[in-house]
C-alpha cells in the first residue's frame, strides 16, 4: 500500500481520485480537500463497495455479465439534506445516467468505477 500511495498523482491524474487498489488518494494525504472529511460509515460502505465491484467482475469473467461501479455525481436528495441545495443533479437525472450506463455496450469492460466523465482509475 506504501508504493501506491507514494505515487498518488504522480502521473497527472486526479489525486481525489481512486487508485487501483481501490484506495482514495485524497483519503491520507492531509494537503488535499477531503482529508479532514471523516464519515466511517460511509467511506467504509464505499470501499466496500469498490471491493464487491471487482469481486463480482472476476467471478463473472466468464459470462456475458459486466460489472461496474456507477457514481452519478451529487444528487439532490435527503441523504445531505445540509447542502442539499447544492447538489445539481435531481433523482430522475441521476437515475437516467445510471439506467443508460446499464445499457451501455462495452465491449465486455468489467470491473470499472464510472463516471459522468467516463472510467475512473483504481
Amino acid at each position: 500500500m506504501v508504493p501506491a500511495a507514494a505515487a498518488c498523482g504522480a502521473d497527472g491524474t486526479d489525486p481525489q481520485r481512486l487508485d487501483h487498489d481501490g484506495l482514495a488518494r485524497g483519503a491520507a494525504q492531509p494537503a488535499l480537500p477531503y482529508f479532514q472529511t471523516v464519515v466511517p460509515a460511509y467511506q467504509s460502505s464505499k470501499a466496500a463497495l469498490n471491493a464487491v465491484t471487482i469481486a463480482l467482475s472476476k467471478l463473472l469473467a466468464d459470462t456475458l455479465i459486466t460489472v461496474d461501479s456507477v457514481c452519478p455525481g451529487f444528487v439532490r436528495t435527503d441523504i445531505t439534506p445540509a447542502n442539499r441545495a447544492q447538489a445539481p443533479l435531481s433523482a430522475a437525472e441521476a437515475g437516467h445516467f445510471v439506467a443508460d450506463m446499464a445499457l451501455v455496450d462495452n465491449d465486455k469492460a468489467t470491473g470499472r468505477f464510472v463516471d459522468r466523465d467516463g472510467s475512473v482509475a483504481w
